[in-house]
């Protein structure tokens, strides 16, 4: 996209509130059909990891096992759905790493998916550095 920042992140956003950069974010993934963002933390880790870039399109279309971006009070979290009650309408979300935490959220909570072939290329780049110089994360 010509003029479109590949990337973003809370830096870009200087003395702004975090509801309001959240807010941009999702009025971004809306308008343009995707944005591709920094990953800060370690919760989707191993399959995301801290400093990753990632990009999130603009889909409700979910199922357990989707990786999603969401949104918080005041922020957006990004994180794996676990499950889905139909009865409820709540959605099970959290991160691949041991020490996440489980979320319940509205399926109005969620801002995009995070587009599977990207985070499939990261694993296997990231997979095959580990496996060459013999590091198990």
């Amino acid at each position: 996209m010509t003029g479109h920042r590949p990337i973003c992140f809370m830096g870009d956003f200087p003395g702004v509130n975090k509801k309001i950069a959240r807010d941009i974010i999702a009025d971004e993934i809306i308008n343009k059909g995707s944005i591709r963002i920094k990953v800060f933390g370690g919760s989707m880790s191993p399959t995301i990891r801290a400093n990753s870039k990632i990009k999130i399109i603009n889909s409700k279309q979910v199922k357990v096992g989707s990786i999603i971006c969401y949104k918080t009070r005041s922020w957006f979290l990004i994180h794996r759905i676990t499950g889905m009650n139909n009865k409820t309408g709540l959605i099970t979300v959290e991160g691949d790493s041991k020490d996440s935490v489980v979320h319940k959220i509205n399926k109005s909570d969620i801002i995009g998916v995070v587009e599977e072939n990207m985070y499939n290329k990261i694993m296997h780049v990231v997979s095959k550095v580990e496996r060459s110089l013999n590091i198990r994360p």
